[in-house]
């Protein structure tokens, strides 16, 4: 049996799903197809990546902290997007 190779996208990808959605090592194996071990891996991976890579002077206490920031951030830019993207007329007034 030939080994499969998987790309870097689809192992950060994969990695981000299951931190950032919360999903479960053993319900990733059906999504994705690959073996439950390989999926700790990964994810493990990308935490230490984080982890080494966040900001210096920074307070998190891990990667999954930082994480969590970093998501907030991006639903707050999503939300900017659509104000700034959205008509007037679908603006709420701030009293």
């Amino acid at each position: 049996m030939k080994r499969r190779k998987f790309s870097s996208e689809f192992k950060k990808e994969a990695a981000r799903i299951l931190i950032i959605e919360g999903l479960a090592a053993k319900e990733g194996v059906a999504q994705f197809g690959v073996a439950e071990n390989l999926l700790y891996c990964w994810k493990q991976g990308a935490l230490d990546e984080l982890e080494a890579a966040k900001p210096a002077g920074t307070n998190f206490d891990n990667a999954s902290s930082f994480l969590g920031c970093a998501e907030f951030l991006q639903a707050r830019f999503v939300e900017l997007l659509r104000l700034v993207s959205a008509k007037p007329s679908e603006l709420i007034p701030i009293a």
